[in-house]
């Protein structure tokens, strides 16, 4: 059952709509695994960052804590903040009171409220917590919170980079796939051009050349193979047609002209007079019946077989000789103009009887009589016919020369 081809797909958007498809689901892996990976390499840096300053933070704590110097305290915190992307850092005795607290406002932005539940999902509660120890024992908690600024540097670097990534790969998808739709459509239409050619022009000795694609060269050469085949058939056909075109057109026995192929040319010839003038001979043999009645029809046959060469020879190479039956030949000359023209062929034409056939040691004698007719003196082909056969009935009437042209001012 065939698809109607307002519903089919072309190759090109086929290819686009599943390079489409892929590139997006490259996109989504990408975002998945990318994302992944980065909100994994955050978390560890960011935790790792923190657990570093608050233990830096708790060196320098310790003696201001012990000595109970808040002013020290206040303006180590305050330094630390200004210095490292901290929201904020918050020193509290081992009983809970609390020592000293600071934030920094201006490190909030309009998407602090999100970008915090972010952080807070990605960084761990107990990173940046850490405590003092003097003389072993703990004597303070410090407590650091890192800022969303480091998150919205690292989000807009990596959407920076995601971005360029996809950009990328989607030029790479759009190359390779024009790539690949080019090479798919050079093989598709060398297959088509070689179809379209041997359907409309029967050209058989067409062959697909062959592709980049393995698949593609199997079909090529599956086609090759076929056409191969083709024009074997085609060939033997072309022989066999011919070989009965010249069985249809032909004698069998002298390989002439049959009476067919001679009507044929005839009236090819009269429907073009006007461009040139020819006459008609009609041959015909003397004493064929005696010749069978002595020797037999294979002496007789041999006869006809041996008129039809010396005919021949004598003729030019552009007249048309004819075996029109039993005995009696045709001939057809080109660009007579004259009838002493034909009048000098058909002398000659006699001359060609003049030695005798010999057969098993047997000699022979055989003549014919020759009737000629003008084009130019024809009405029609059947007129310029009836003029020849008139002309050769009065040749044989004659005792001296077997030869009579047609007269058209008189009648036999």
């Amino acid at each position: 059952m065939f698809t109607p081809i307002s519903s089919q797909t072309s190759l090109k958007s086929y290819l686009i709509k599943s390079q489409a498809y892929l590139s997006l689901l490259i996109f989504l892996v990408c975002v998945v695994g990318m994302t992944g990976i980065a909100a994994h390499t955050f978390k560890k840096y960011s935790e790792y960052n923190l657990q570093l300053i608050a233990q830096a933070l708790s060196e320098q704590l310790q003696a201001a804590v012990v000595f109970d110097d808040k002013q020290t305290v206040d303006e180590t915190l305050l330094l630390f903040i200004e210095k490292y992307p901290l929201e904020s850092i918050q020193v509290t005795h081992v009983n809970g009171q609390l020592i000293s607290y600071i934030n920094d406002d201006a490190k909030h932005s309009f998407y602090s409220p999100v970008l915090e539940k972010i952080q807070g999902w990605l960084i761990s509660d107990r990173a940046g917590h850490t405590d003092i120890v003097h003389n072993g024992q703990t004597i303070a908690k410090i407590k650091v919170v890192n800022s969303v600024i480091p998150l919205i540097n690292f989000l807009q670097q990596f959407l920076i980079l995601f971005t360029i990534s996809v950009i990328f790969a989607l030029m790479l998808i759009a190359f390779s796939t024009r790539l690949i739709y080019q090479k798919i459509s050079y093989s598709l239409d060398t297959l088509t051009e070689t179809t379209e050619s041997v359907t409309a022009h029967r050209d058989f000795d067409q062959r697909v050349p062959s592709g980049h694609i393995a698949e593609f060269n199997l079909i090529s050469q599956s086609f090759n193979a076929l056409l191969d085949e083709i024009q074997t058939w085609h060939t033997h056909l072309q022989q066999e047609n011919s070989h009965l075109e010249h069985r249809a057109l032909h004698d069998t026995l002298t390989q002439l002209p049959n009476r067919a192929y001679f009507n044929q040319k005839l009236t090819q010839l009269f429907e073009s007079q006007d461009q040139q003038q020819f006459a008609l001979l009609y041959i015909d043999n003397n004493n064929f019946k005696e010749i069978n009645d002595t020797h037999g029809h294979l002496f007789g046959d041999a006869v006809l077989r041996e008129m039809a060469i010396r005919l021949k020879l004598a003729l030019r190479s552009d007249d048309f000789l004819a075996r029109i039956g039993g005995d009696e030949f045709a001939v057809l000359l080109l660009n007579i103009n004259k009838p002493i023209y034909a009048m000098t062929v058909a002398q000659n034409l006699l001359h060609v009887s003049d030695i005798p056939l010999s057969i098993d040691n047997l000699s022979i004698q055989f003549s014919f009589s020759i009737g000629i007719a003008l084009s130019s003196n024809a009405k029609s082909v059947e007129d310029l016919i009836h003029q020849a056969d008139q002309a050769m009935y009065q040749a044989k009437l004659s005792d001296i020369q077997k030869l009579a042209i047609y007269d058209h001012q008189s009648s036999y």
